[in-house]
């Protein structure tokens, strides 16, 4: 979106560049937005319109996470303001000052970065999962298939079900089994539909790249998001393991070498692939470091890839030391399973169970070397 010829022109007119940022169900966002662009002070900007989702790694960087929000930043790309109002004569104001400021020879701010030092969370992760969802906190689908999981185990928790708070259609639909609307424009909920048999997996591949990129929506402006990326990673171990069929698992696996090579760092995973200035400043997003932990776990589980395990270690630290949010730690508690209780099967696995993967072995099921012919006669480690 910046180019260098973008910031070339910027800086040659010295104008600073006003980012537009809005989402589709912002029903005040565009009307205002054309009020804006017909502002005399508009002139001296440089105005871009910037969708919220498709550009969430611009959005995480340029404003505090509302919209409609204006941020503006310099021709070197230092942040220079953000305004955040659907009030048209309270924006023309704040443009104002923030071009004053400029003219007077303000430089700006660099551009925030998020890398915190990694912590190990405790298997009181799980239980804090559970506590907090019976308690009421809404949970996405992840807490809600973590939960489940806990439940098939546990049989007392199965009426609690019922009782727990989910966050959308995809997490109502893991509880209830109410189908949720098949939305394919994202690749996010695409894969999620994927995952359960709700589309054929065509459906995915229509989001890929090459090399294992993977594109957010079908517009294919945004691309290599670590979230992205770690969601359907794990919607091909779940096909793979539905079905046997390897080309699954080496889509997964080309998807995890792309992550590898273009978003690892010491301390985690950063949120995008660096393509610009903008995304160039480092954040380690926890929820998609998180989602990342959860697809190397399952990609070990799948293949004896003692690498993915590994990076999974360093996501889920990761993860932890940058929140607590109840989505965060539901896909840490989940990549906490993986890797306590993994379970290899001869048969194929039709309905998801994190503990479960298609292997090499003679048992029908095989836990910690010793054979079951059922997964109720296994004890869990861990919950």
């Amino acid at each position: 979106m910046l180019t260098d010829k973008v910031l070339s022109d910027a800086k040659f007119y010295n104008k600073p560049i006003a980012l537009l940022f809005y989402t589709e169900d912002c029903d005040v966002c565009k009307p205002l937005f054309e009020k804006v662009k017909e502002l005399s002070i508009s002139k001296r900007f440089y105005l871009f319109e910037v969708d919220a989702i498709e550009r969430s790694d611009y959005f995480i960087r340029l404003t505090r996470g509302l919209v409609p929000s204006i941020a503006v930043v310099s021709p070197e790309v230092k942040l220079l303001g953000i305004v955040e109002s659907n009030d048209v004569d309270f924006v023309d104001k704040s443009l104002r000052r923030i071009h004053e400021r400029y003219s007077q020879g303000y430089k700006g701010e660099e551009i925030p970065s998020f890398s915190p030092d990694p912590e190990d969370p405790s298997l009181d992760v799980l239980y804090e999962v559970l506590n907090r969802a019976m308690s009421g906190e809404t949970i996405d689908f992840r807490g809600a298939e973590f939960v489940k999981l806990v439940s098939t185990v546990h049989k007392e928790y199965q009426k609690a079900l019922k009782t727990l708070n989910p966050e959308n259609e995809l997490a109502k639909f893991v509880l209830t089994g109410e189908r949720p609307p098949l939305e394919t424009k994202y690749v996010f909920t695409t894969a999620f539909l994927v995952s359960y048999g709700l589309l054929e997996p065509k459906e995915l591949y229509r989001f890929f790249g090459e090399r294992g990129l993977v594109y957010r929506s079908q517009r294919k402006e945004g691309y290599g998001y670590l979230v992205d990326q770690s969601v359907v990673g794990n919607a091909l171990i779940t096909l793979y393991n539905r079905t046997g069929d390897s080309e699954y698992l080496k889509s997964a696996e080309e998807v995890f070498s792309f992550v590898k090579q273009n978003l690892s760092t010491e301390k985690g995973f950063r949120d995008v692939i660096a393509r610009d200035k903008v995304t160039s400043s480092l954040f380690l997003e926890p929820l998609a470091n998180a989602e990342a932990s959860l697809f190397f776990a399952r990609l070990w589980a799948a293949t004896e890839n003692e690498e993915a395990k590994k990076l999974a270690e360093v996501a889920i630290r990761c993860a932890y030391a940058g929140s607590r949010d109840i989505r965060v730690i539901s896909r840490i508690a989940l990549t906490m399973v993986v890797l306590n209780e993994r379970v290899k099967t001869s048969e194929k696995v039709a309905e998801l169970d994190y503990r479960v993967y298609l292997g090499h072995t003679n048992c029908k099921f095989e836990f910690d070397g010793t054979c079951f012919n059922s997964l109720e006669e296994i004890r869990p480690k861990v919950f």
